[in-house]
This record gives C-alpha cells, structure tokens and sequence, in this order.
C-alpha cells in the first residue's frame, strides 16, 4: 500500500491521507492494544500523533518536487541552506529527546517514584482473628497500597517492594499479650506479564497486598470482647524504574478480640 500510494499514485492529498489517517491510526489504536503494555494514551498523545503524521505526508509529497524540479536549478548558497535545514529539522526531534533523556526526565521520573513511595501506607485489613487450629495466638492481616503510579512515559505500574520485616504488639491494660513477626521477600508484580489486555487486571490485583503475621504470648488468648491496642512496624525497600529507598510504616489501632 505504501509504494502504491506514494508512487503509483504520489500526490499530496494520497501522502496526508496514508500518513496522517492511515498510520497514524495505528499508532492510536492498534499499538495500545497490542504494544503499549501498561500505557493508557490520553488526548494529548493522540493529537500529537495525527499532527506529526500529517506532517511526515506532506514531507512525502513534497520531498520528489524539492530534489525533482527545485534542487536541479539551486546554486551552491541555495543548496547550502537547504541541506542546512533539512538537517536541522532531521536533528531537532532526536536533540529534543536526548534532551529529556539525560536531564529533564531522571528529575521527574524520581520525583514521581518518590511520590509514589510516600503515598504507600500499612493498614489493619480486617479484625483480629484466632490464629489457625485455635493455637494460642492471634493472626494479624495488614494491607499495604496503594502501589499504582504513573511513570514520566505515562507507564502504569507497581512500587515494587522487597525484604519486608512486619513486626506488632498486642496490649491492653495488663500489659503485652502478644508479639507478631514475619518477614516477606518480595510482593507480587507486574514485570511478567506482556500481554496488555491482561496487564490492567494484574495492575489491579497487586496495588493492595496483604501481609498476615501470627501473634503469640505467654498466656494465650483472651476471652472474647476484650479491647486490646494492635501495634505493628514494618521495614521494607521500594522500588522503581530509577530509584530505591528505605521505608519504615507503622501504626496502631484498636481492636476487640474474637
């Protein structure tokens, strides 16, 4: 189709037409389907991308009639410019986001992972329950979320966290009736999955997790209706696509035991 069009048939409204209509449609709506894994395209990027191949049509059309008709009778100070400004408009978009690359975009993308780490927090995920098999203890679920950001690409993906140290205490007035402990080495992610339809449910699954401890003590449960105050403390590493940083949630909370 596209020799066809820009041969066969070369014109300008053929050129815009293949360009600006045809590719830039599946740049709008087939590549999120099949390519864009984690992207969600907003207006902008779609504006940018019909502009853009409009643009690259009328370049087609135009580029035969430039070395065709008007480079034959150019001089040497008219070749000069033209080639001085189809370099510059071949170098600009490539100077523009290496630009990005290596000193606007680390910036921001840090900043946005580091409001991302900071939006995390730790949760009692329902009430205290009897431990399994009616043991002498307590268990304890906690949810830590939400874990979704958005990169500086417009990427959705998931804090990932790593080498979590849950630590809680159990008390009421007599004293401390229970301490939990448990250690997880790494939550769940998205960083398998590569086919974008199933990569939004996976997203929505892992952006809350749940971390269960057992708590024990010396003298066993108590007798059920007793208000007691749940402590918890968890240490653990969060990562993004650039940086990492160490952070330490904690909390407490009342609670009436089963």
């Amino acid at each position: 189709m596209g020799f066809y069009v820009l041969f066969r048939r070369h014109s300008l409204l053929n050129a815009t037409l293949y360009f600006g209509l045809f590719i830039a449609s599946l740049y709008s709506f087939v590549f999120p389907v099949f390519l864009m894994v984690g992207s969600r395209p907003g207006p902008s990027f779609h504006v940018i991308n019909y502009w853009a191949h409009l643009w690259m049509g009328v370049a087609a059309a135009f580029t035969p009639v430039l070395f065709g008709r008007i480079w034959p009778r150019l001089r040497r100070p008219g070749r000069t410019l033209v080639t001085a400004g189809l370099a510059a408009a071949w170098l600009t978009p490539y100077a523009f986001a290496l630009g990005q690359a290596t000193s606007w975009q680390p910036g921001a993308e840090a900043a946005l992972e580091r409001a991302a780490f900071d939006r995390v927090t730790l949760q009692p995920d329902g009430p205290l329950r009897v431990a399994v098999g009616g043991q002498a203890g307590y268990l304890l679920t906690t949810r830590l979320g939400p874990r979704e950001y958005e990169t500086y690409a417009h990427v959705h993906k998931a804090v990932d966290v790593t080498g979590i140290h849950l630590t809680g205490r159990l008390t009421d007035q007599t004293g401390t009736l229970a301490w939990c402990t448990g250690d997880t080495d790494q939550l769940p992610g998205t960083h398998d999955v590569r086919d974008p339809q199933k990569y939004f449910p996976v997203l929505d699954r892992v952006d809350y997790a749940t971390l269960a401890v057992i708590c024990t003590g010396p003298i066993g449960p108590h007798s059920p209706g007793t208000t007691v105050t749940v402590q918890w403390s968890a240490s653990m590493t969060m990562h993004g696509e650039r940086t990492s940083q160490s952070r330490d949630l904690s909390g407490s909370a009342q609670a009436v035991l089963p």
